[in-house]
């Protein structure tokens, strides 16, 4: 696909996953401008995360499946996660499909409700901890459709800190 669309086109072009391109967007054109290192984790339906060090993708035998990092259970969260792969890894616990499975409502619907977005921010940290332990991006960027919601990030920043407990 790629060489027919650059031969018909006469431009270079490459494919890759679509989180990875909204972080080389983000890197190129938003808000992680003029950085070499960076992380976008989308969360909607599933949770996906693009990688950019050193200026470059970053890519192995696949693409990195940051989504499914295997997560601690929050305490009292009994939700077995809705992954069909590895059931409670960070998309099975924190992604809006595993946001409906647990409450049985989409996330837009739950905004008024602060225990689910306190236990959205906890799986979310695990996840946020992880990249910046493993990659140590300038910035990480949150996207997709859950984290729509203004009272995630403050929740989610509270809890990065405490994981990190002053690393």
């Amino acid at each position: 696909l790629a060489g027919e669309l650059q031969r018909a086109l006469k431009v270079p072009v490459a494919l890759d996953t679509d989180v990875n391109c909204a972080a080389l967007g983000e890197a190129r054109f938003g808000s992680c401008q003029g950085l070499d290192d960076c992380v976008y984790i989308t969360v909607g339906t599933g949770i996906g995360m693009g990688v950019l060090c050193g200026g470059r993708l970053v890519h192995g035998m696949q693409h990195p499946e940051l989504g499914h990092v295997l997560v601690a259970p929050a305490f009292g969260d009994s939700y077995e996660g809705c992954c069909p792969y590895h059931g409670r890894c960070l998309e099975g616990m924190a992604s809006g499909s595993a946001m409906r499975g647990r409450w049985g409502k989409p996330a837009q619907e739950l905004a008024d409700r602060p225990e689910v977005w306190q236990l959205e921010a906890e799986y979310l940290a695990q996840g946020i901890v992880t990249c910046i332990l493993a990659y140590a991006p300038r910035r990480i960027v949150l996207g997709g459709g859950v984290p729509h919601q203004p009272q995630l990030l403050p929740l989610v920043r509270k809890a990065v800190t405490r994981l990190l407990a002053g690393y």
